[in-house]
């Protein structure tokens, strides 16, 4: 799907939670192999908001609370916590959780609370529930600074720095995911190790807000996220080039015929089947894609190319297939449709 690779890294994601699931759902599915179900207590509004157009429709939260177990792994000091969130423009719930990181280490609880107006707050801490650190109002939407409004990647990192931990909060817009926002700051002498939960409005009174493709990561993931980028379902890229990307993320050998032409731009990559996708791109462009004659894959040929055919080279066999000469008149026998 679209989603599938919604935040490019080159780790592999410890816990991934699409949270496409569809109406009747009891809980959000794992996206990775060996993972484990996100629960939820109360009535989420399933599949309801196609607002962040890279995947299918997330829910609202609708004052649920949601609680994902991550599968143990090997320690890395490094925890990156990521999901879709869009706050409505008049806000949400004063002292909501947003988010909670439930982990390993001296400081095993992270919060990052919602203030009126659109500001985040973040709160660590120890085994015993005493707050080691609540750091902010932090400014952190895009533009002017809220995040009400304003559909963005929300995320959280922790990272184990010497004997302290260094955290930061941040988002990337949907309208423009290039720009990344963040703060944070220091905890002195405290340590974190491995993510044991991931939770989502633990306080059960975000009541609008939309929230989806919950991933994290044991490493510190991209932050390079373009305007033509998976946050955005890589719209206005070619059609050419998305066909390059999904055969290349699905290993399927491809080559351009010929790779210099200008192809058709796409909109949004949804959720589909690999072949209705490589079609997709085939249509918007109407160009011919096919399985070459020299190795086992796929190829493209792009429409400019349809229009001057000599230059295609052994990959379709001789060509051109006929010749007209202006000159002799030889077009005299054709009529256009």
């Amino acid at each position: 799907s679209g989603a599938a690779a919604l935040f490019a890294n080159p780790t592999q994601p410890v816990a991934y939670w699409p949270c496409e699931d569809a109406t009747g759902a009891t809980s959000f599915a794992s996206g990775l192999v060996g993972g484990r179900a996100m629960t939820f207590t109360g009535t989420p509004a399933l599949a309801t908001d196609a607002t962040f157009t890279a995947g299918d429709p997330l829910p609202q939260v609708s004052n649920s609370r949601w609680s994902g177990n991550v599968v143990s792994y090997t320690p890395t000091g490094i925890i990156h916590l990521r999901f879709f969130l869009a706050v409505p423009a008049a806000g949400t719930t004063n002292g909501a959780v947003i988010c909670r990181i439930t982990c390993t280490g001296t400081a095993p609880r992270w919060d990052v609370v919602y203030n009126t107006g659109g500001t985040c707050t973040v709160n660590a801490y120890d085994a015993a529930v005493t707050l080691l650190v609540s750091a902010g109002p932090f400014s952190i939407g895009p533009g002017a600074g809220t995040i009400n409004g304003v559909p963005l990647a929300f995320e959280l990192r922790l990272e184990q720095a010497g004997s302290d931990v260094s955290y930061t909060v941040g988002t990337q817009g949907l309208a423009d995911p290039g720009n990344h926002t963040v703060s944070g700051g220091t905890l002195a002498g405290q340590s974190v190790s491995r993510a044991i939960r991931i939770d989502i409005d633990t306080t059960g009174n975000m009541d609008t807000v939309v929230a989806g493709q919950v991933v994290v990561w044991s490493a510190v993931a991209s932050t390079d996220l373009s305007a033509t980028s998976s946050i955005v379902g890589f719209v206005g890229e070619t059609a050419g080039t998305r066909i390059s990307r999904l055969c290349a993320e699905e290993g399927i050998p491809y080559v351009r015929v010929p790779p210099s032409h200008t192809s058709m731009a796409m909109g949004a990559q949804r959720s589909g089947k690999l072949i209705d996708l490589l079609r997709e791109c085939e249509t918007a462009d109407q160009g011919l894609l096919f399985e070459p004659r020299t190795f086992l894959g796929l190829a493209y040929l792009d429409r400019q190319a349809l229009y001057n055919q000599d230059i295609l080279g052994p990959l379709l066999g001789p060509l051109p297939a006929v010749e007209l000469d202006y000159a002799n008149a030889d077009l005299s026998q054709f009529e256009p449709t």
